[in-house]
């Protein structure tokens, strides 16, 4: 049987693609093609990830309703006058981008197929105008976010790069931490880890099911990160409609005919799949926005040369070829750092944005009656913020401004608004802090930066509750606490119960963090908030001192574990690095489910002998619950702990703990 197998792979036109699976559930896809890359990954990421995946498409072309019922049709109803289908529909892409797409949708439907008998009905055979719709959602979906004002506090990131001079190996160090939901309630975004080996290819890192692309990690020679900036791609335009003909609006002091489209919807009440009619009413910016006389304009619509520039990416040899693949502009917008294994380092703010009069406020509503807010010609990647090799040796971004990243001089700091209107973050300090007080820094130290749990504004609030004239058990355990958000510790409860008792708190921590003294009647609601936040402590624990790790939890499946660090739990007393968190689960049980935050974590160093990396996922690399790949690295994730990966083709192969073969 086995020579049977042998002849007939010997005589077979096309190579079988290996895909070499370790023991984290991390698949390596390796193929003597780039078809066959693609092939492999588009099978891996249905295996992985069938309904989640399926989802992603259903969500990116507005008919989400259809799974998830009536409650999405107005979402639905938007995003379908933003015409993302019939863009799809119509892309004329280069051979290169529809090879990728064939062959990743030809190895997503085998898998499909092998698997129809453990997915619901709805989830149907890929194809082509899924991928595209998907492509040109995520990358707008940070604008979408934006324009329906759903972005929630705290959905940012972390990323910095130790230069060659700060680093104990004498190579630079990436650190790459993408703040998310971690079921992907960020506009379907979750990542699944994966190395890619093909012609020229040597990846590893992030991708997104339902994406042919390689996100974010690393090859043999370059790593590269990203993080939200921040600049309008979403433009609300304010419609005056013609008083003497309602079907007109001024385009720009032009009259333009209201374009209107009939669009049969469908959604799931129960077990049945209704269908109903809506008028969309379109403009020249693009749909009218529901229940506002605006219209929405979103940049990037159409752009759809992300997935050639992803390859470029994966394929670049240093630091400048990766700046240059940027230059496709394929991808919307995000900060970019990145570093080579000659040595390099470097920051560049990408953005897909479109000059404009800066005496409007772009972050607001302009008037699209307005000659002077039509947009101007595209910005290049040299007009906007970017460094290379930064006298400090080092760049930090965690969703702050531009010129912040370099930790010194090297970049200017008049940008105009609508580019970005970041500026320090306390996640961004803390980094900061963190990477100047170590002249070498070695991968494990640069790993214990990123899950650094330190809250930056305990010790101020601490001595003015004091000053205050706190006394008691509360204030001893908060003066005994070292202000660190790790599972163990015990103080954390305490002080995020004290933020939770009054709304005025957090800014009672702000003017101590300032050094402004309380008044007398400020002094007196602190100290009365942590009298009633030790009762409710105890009421909720049954004791004062409760480690953090009983209140703060993850959960997956039927696994519930503790998690360390502290982020988006009450804003105003100040996020960790690793910023875990989320809300409460009830009045009378004081846990906290954390489902967002820290999305994936990967550390690099970029030593020319070989490249070294580790990373963790909060849950595993699977979203198939029966999957072993499910919730298998919690405990990692929990403790701030990273596993080391298999790089290159060589060693994925000589680690694996599953091979599968895939003829075509």
């Amino acid at each position: 049987m086995a020579v049977c197998l042998a002849l007939a792979l010997a005589f077979s036109a096309t190579p079988p693609v290996q895909v070499y699976r370790d023991s984290w559930g991390v698949p390596s896809i390796v193929s003597q093609d780039l078809e066959g890359v693609y092939y492999g990954l588009g099978y891996m990421h249905v295996t992985d990830n069938a309904e989640r995946m399926a989802l992603n498409y259903k969500i990116s072309r507005g008919r989400s309703a259809e799974v998830l019922g009536r409650t999405q049709m107005l979402q639905d109803g938007f995003l379908r006058g933003l015409e993302i289908e019939e863009r799809a529909e119509a892309a004329k892409l280069s051979p290169v981008s529809e090879m990728i797409v064939r062959s990743y949708l030809e190895g997503a439907n085998r898998a499909l197929a092998e698997k129809r008998a453990t997915i619901p009905a709805w989830v149907q055979p890929f194809t082509r105008t899924d991928v595209l719709s998907m492509g040109q959602f995520v990358n707008c979906a940070f604008p979408l976010l934006d324009l329906s004002s759903a972005l929630m506090p705290g959905t940012g990131s972390n990323q910095f790069a130790i230069g060659p001079r700060r680093s104990a190996t004498g190579s630079p160090i990436i650190s790459m931490d993408p703040h998310l939901e971690w079921n992907g309630a960020d506009g379907g975004i979750v990542w699944y880890e994966t190395g890619l080996y093909g012609p020229g290819l040597s990846f590893r890192g992030v991708t997104i099911p339902g994406l042919p692309a390689g996100a974010m990690g690393h090859n043999d020679r370059v790593a590269w990160s990203f993080t939200n900036n921040n600049p309008v791609l979403a433009v609300r335009y304010s419609v005056v409609v013609d008083p003497t003909n309602k079907n007109r609006y001024s385009y720009h002091g032009e009259w333009k005919d209201f374009r209107t489209k009939q669009v049969k919807m469908a959604y799931r009440d129960g077990a049945e799949l209704k269908e109903q009619t809506q008028t969309l009413k379109l403009t020249e910016w693009g749909p009218m926005v529901p229940l506002r006389s605006e219209a929405a304009y979103i940049e990037p619509l159409g752009n759809i040369m992300g997935l050639e520039q992803f390859l470029a990416m994966m394929r670049a040899r240093s630091g400048s070829e990766l700046r240059a693949a940027l230059g496709m502009r394929g991808l919307s917008m995000w900060n970019f750092v990145y570093g080579d294994v000659q040595g390099n380092i470097g920051y560049q703010y990408n953005a897909f944005l479109r000059r404009r009069d800066p005496s409007f406020d772009w972050r607001g509503t302009v008037p699209g009656n307005d000659p002077k807010t039509r947009l101007g010609s595209l910005l290049s990647l040299d007009e906007l913020p970017n460094v290379v090799n930064p006298s400090s040796g080092l760049l930090v971004n965690a969703n702050s401004s531009p010129w912040l990243t370099p930790l010194g001089p090297g970049m200017k700091s008049e940008w105009s608004s609508y580019i970005t209107s970041y500026g320090p973050t306390s996640r961004y300090e803390l980094l900061s802090q963190l990477v100047r007080s170590d002249a070498s820094v070695e991968p494990g130290e640069a790993r214990m930066m990123a899950t650094d749990t330190h809250l930056p504004y305990f010790a101020a609030a601490n001595r003015a509750l004091a000053d205050a004239g706190a006394t008691g058990d509360g204030i001893e355990q908060l003066r005994r606490w070292d202000g660190r958000a790790d599972i163990d510790s015990v103080g954390t409860a305490l002080y995020a119960y004290w933020g939770s008792q009054n709304a005025a708190i957090a800014a009672l921590v702000q003017k101590a963090v300032k050094g402004t003294a309380w008044s007398a009647e400020e002094k007196a609601l602190a100290v009365s908030s942590l009298a009633a936040a030790e009762k409710a402590l105890v009421r909720d624990f049954g004791k004062l001192a409760v480690r953090w790790g009983e209140v703060l939890r993850m959960r997956r499946g039927s696994r519930e574990i503790g998690v360390s660090g502290y982020g988006y739990i009450v804003p105003g007393l100040g996020a960790a690095v690793n910023p875990t968190g989320s809300a409460r689960r009830g009045p009378l049980n004081g846990e906290i489910v954390a489902t967002r935050g820290s999305s994936w974590r990967m550390v690099v160093s970029l030593e020319p002998s070989g490249v070294r990396s580790w990373s963790v996922v909060p849950y595993g690399n699977s979203h198939d619950p029966a999957s072993p790949f499910y919730a298998n690295q919690m405990s990692l994730f929990a403790t701030g702990r990273y596993k080391e990966t298999t790089s290159g083709a060589a060693a994925a192969k000589a680690r694996a703990a599953q091979k599968i073969v895939l003829t075509r």
